[in-house]
């Protein structure tokens, strides 16, 4: 497998003619699907991730958001329920 340069968030930005700021926002909310890495505290996007989130449009919400805790079973709300009548 081919090693792939690694660009710092600037860098980043830069191709993407947006701002690290903006970068960031993304990673944090999640909403667009440019991937990235983490090295210790530092983050860094591979030149070909950045060169797919380019190609593809970089389209939002392409992002897998978290998957949500799953609902409790009736038995745990049956427990719940006479809990509360007491």
């Amino acid at each position: 497998m081919p090693v792939s340069e690694l660009l710092s968030p600037s860098e980043a930005a830069k191709a993407l003619h947006t701002s690290a700021n903006v970068l960031g926002v993304w990673r944090c909310h999640r909403s667009h699907a440019l991937r990235f890495t983490k090295i210790g505290r530092k983050i860094f996007y591979r030149e070909e991730d950045v060169q797919a989130f380019i190609d593809s449009g970089g389209v939002p919400g392409d992002s897998p958001k978290p998957s949500k805790p799953e609902e409790p079973s009736g038995k745990h709300l049956r427990v719940a329920k006479k809990r509360k009548a007491r």
